[in-house]
């Protein structure tokens, strides 16, 4: 809890005060500082991590896990060994995924959603020690490892446990602020070559234009484009990157730089922004996970329609024991504690005065902190600061929350979809995404993190892909309930 609370205090002192513009330059040291800490520990999971080749020094094999007890057909309940190295990932898997409540994570999420409102994502970030600069690494933490885990459609590990459903739909929203805020800011530029600033503001006024009146976005405008005046040139320069695939040759690195990642003598794929990754992902034909996640979020448990008979038992069933039992409900396992010491005291194992002093130890266990102990905030608008304060055991405001954030980043994406499809179709060449971040355990010495997966770019427009999806065809396997006909 103090973890999160700190990640939520540094977030909340880099918020931008009214009437300020452009990006922050506190913000960029924030993120700078972010990267020295590894809180995402790049130089265990990057694909070219020297590292996890076994150039650097390995985990000891006690950390990972051997021996904890395994069922449902041998499957894991982590990736990743027991070392505070892996960081967020480490506190995630093996601290909070025990009790089933994330505060640590939820803070950390909320950080990178107020630094990327405030500066943007740097596209040098890194650039010191990496041979793939950017913040790439810390978008695709959130979208491959953080939205699976929570989703329940990571492969080959067991579903994340949580404490209460609650927990489930804050850890989710959380996650999904920080997708919109970077797609929220992204801008499909006129220009493939090099766009100018006044050619990307441009290229944002117009894609603005027509999703109010071509696609009837005008309500959600404010929430899924970002102001002219927070866009820069570097912002130009690196959405027009986007269309080319550019590589990093090693004989381009300095071999006296204290790189932490190796190349192998191959050339090495720059990434492309993080916006662009979200987009095409989303509105890629080939079944973007991304997009099959958001449509899992909006069509379980009966969507919309059911949230108050579905989460709202939860609220209720606590609320009862809260007035019943005030701070002291029951569990199982104390239950069968009391009934342990009962036993043994009838059976003149255990004194009076032994058992009145294990009881009270036992009352003690059973205390609860006053809920909600803090109020968690939420962004109200996908660019702005307005919030919103939410109690964080109300299952049924951070259920409709996520389901918001869904609807908003469809939203977000349908509205740029004619100009990065447009884009995509007249670029110089077939174009593709490496993502930076590979997340499966390490195996010491291994080289299988060198192949790194190529995914090309192949979208088409989302009501195409959504119907395709709700009809069966070409093997889809996407919810009809998704789309409202």
């Amino acid at each position: 809890d103090i973890r999160g609370l700190t990640f939520m205090a540094i977030a909340n002192l880099l918020q931008s005060k009214p009437g300020d513009t452009g990006k922050s330059p506190m913000g960029k040291k924030a993120w700078e500082l972010m990267e020295c800490c590894q809180f995402v520990p790049v130089k265990y999971l990057s694909r070219y991590s020297s590292f996890a080749a076994g150039a650097g020094s390995a985990p000891s094999m006690s950390m990972y896990n051997r021996n904890q007890p395994r069922d449902d057909g041998d499957v894991p309940n982590s990736y990743f060994p027991k070392t505070a190295d892996y960081g967020m990932i480490y506190i995630f898997e093996h601290v909070e995924g025990v009790v089933g409540s994330y505060p640590a994570t939820e803070g950390f999420l909320y950080l990178l959603t107020t630094l990327i409102k405030v500066a943007g994502c740097p596209s040098d970030l890194g650039s010191h020690w990496r041979l793939r600069p950017g913040c790439s690494p810390y978008i695709e933490y959130v979208t491959d490892f953080i939205l699976p885990r929570a989703s329940g459609t990571a492969r080959h590990v067991k579903p994340l446990p949580f404490l209460t459903v609650a927990d489930e739909g804050r850890l989710t929203s959380r996650a999904l602020e920080v997708v919109e805020a970077v797609l929220v800011r992204y801008v499909v530029p006129l220009a493939l070559d090099r766009a100018t600033l006044s050619e990307l503001r441009e290229s944002n006024c117009l894609t603005m234009k027509a999703a109010n009146e071509e696609l009837g976005l005008s309500s959600n405008t404010s929430a899924i484009f970002c102001p002219n005046d927070s866009l820069d040139e570097d912002d130009a320069n690196d959405f027009s990157q986007d269309f080319n695939n550019i590589c990093l040759y090693p004989q381009n690195v300095d071999p006296g730089s204290q790189m932490l990642e190796v190349s192998y003598g191959e050339p090495v794929s720059l990434p492309k922004t993080p916006g662009f990754f979200i987009l095409s992902s989303l509105l890629s034909t080939s079944k973007g996970q991304l997009l099959q996640i958001i449509q899992k979020l909006i069509s379980e448990n009966g969507g919309s329609r059911d949230i108050q008979s579905f989460y709202g038992k939860s609220v209720m069933s606590k609320l009862l024991a809260i007035a019943l039992f005030r701070e002291t409900p029951p569990s199982f396992s104390n239950s069968r504690e009391y009934n342990e010491l009962v036993g043994r005291q009838q059976r003149n194992q255990l004194d009076d005065a032994s058992c009145k002093t294990a009881m009270t130890y036992l009352l003690h266990s059973m205390i609860q902190q006053p809920s909600p102990a803090v109020l968690d905030f939420c962004f109200e608008d996908a660019f702005s600061f307005e919030t919103t304060n939410c109690a964080p055991d109300d299952a049924v405001l951070w259920r409709e929350r996520s389901l918001l954030l869904s609807m908003r980043i469809l939203c977000a994406a349908a509205a740029r979809e004619e100009p990065f499809n447009r884009a995509i179709k007249h670029s110089p060449k077939q174009l593709s995404v490496v993502p930076t971040l590979l997340f499966i355990g390490p195996i010491h010495g291994s080289y299988s993190h060198r192949f790194a997966e190529e995914q090309k770019v192949n979208t088409a427009r989302l009501s195409q892909i959504l119907t395709k999806g709700s009809t069966g065809a070409h093997g889809w396997n996407y919810s009809f309930n998704i789309l409202p006909i």
